[in-house]
């Protein structure tokens, strides 16, 4: 399949380009680092949100790179996407700093960008801040879970890698062009 190489290539990092969910390994190593964090994570989400509780746990979170497997197939299709004069941008859930670690150790993003203090980037929201924030009418997108179906109604194509039995059949259900990445994960 030809993919329109003029329009811009949004990606997902969790699950899409790592196995992993990196926002939840954060969760995790800050209650790991002390259990009575949990209750610092369950005001912040109380009174301020999900985008709250994202940067509590993010904003001093070191990424162990040895504990991400990433989908050699996805980047491949990155790398062939840039080298085609594409322009590829990583856009995740994951708290901002968190994913501009990730995006800086595989250099291969023209522009990242995450959940905010006061943004969840997720599912629509992401949809809107592609279009609103960054004037991109048209686009496509690679993703890999159920928050990105809305996200695929507003893409040109479907790319997708790594996705369970359930989300196919939705995919497979959807009238557009669809790109199956196979994942690999290394």
């Amino acid at each position: 399949m030809n993919l329109n190489n003029s329009i811009p290539l949004f990606v997902d990092l969790d699950g899409t380009i790592i196995k992993e969910d990196i926002g939840q390994i954060a969760i995790k190593k800050k209650i790991k680092d002390n259990i009575f964090n949990i209750f610092g994570i369950l005001v912040r989400f109380l009174l301020f949100g999900k985008p709250s509780v994202k940067f509590y746990v993010s904003k001093n979170f070191q990424v162990d790179f040895d504990k991400l497997h990433f989908n050699q197939s996805c980047i491949n299709f990155i790398k062939e996407a840039k080298k085609l004069g594409r322009k590829v941008f990583l856009i995740s859930g994951s708290q901002e700093i968190v994913i501009k670690v990730v995006a800086n150790k595989l250099n291969i993003f023209d522009g990242v960008y995450g959940t905010r203090k006061n943004y969840n980037m997720i599912s629509y929201n992401k949809v809107k801040f592609i279009h609103d924030t960054l004037g991109f009418k048209k686009f496509d997108y690679i993703g890999n879970s159920h928050q990105d179906l809305k996200v695929w109604e507003y893409s040109e194509n479907v790319i997708y890698t790594n996705v369970n039995e359930t989300l196919l059949l939705k995919i497979n259900a959807m009238n557009k062009n669809k790109v199956f990445i196979n994942p690999i994960f290394h």
